[in-house]
């Protein structure tokens, strides 16, 4: 992600995010570190905490469009 363009918000204002849609996520652990490395960012970050949220609450069935979601915090 070191090529990665910002982006004005951390999260897409119309996404959808949904348990049905695409493909499973394929390393589930990745997703579910990820998650909790940007849970413990909220502290410092307070203005991403809506997004994270939203991730997190699919964190026992990751598909492979929560990761793009995911993926787009940081950019933030």
């Amino acid at each position: 992600m070191d090529d990665a363009k910002r982006v004005s918000n951390p999260l897409q204002d119309t996404l959808k995010l949904s348990k049905y849609g695409s493909d499973y996520f394929d390393v589930p652990t990745v997703y579910i570190s990820v998650v909790l490395a940007l849970h413990c960012v909220t502290i410092t970050s307070p203005e991403i905490g809506y997004a994270v949220n939203k991730v997190c609450q699919f964190m026992a069935q990751a598909l492979a469009f929560h990761w793009v979601a995911i993926k787009r915090i940081p950019r933030y």
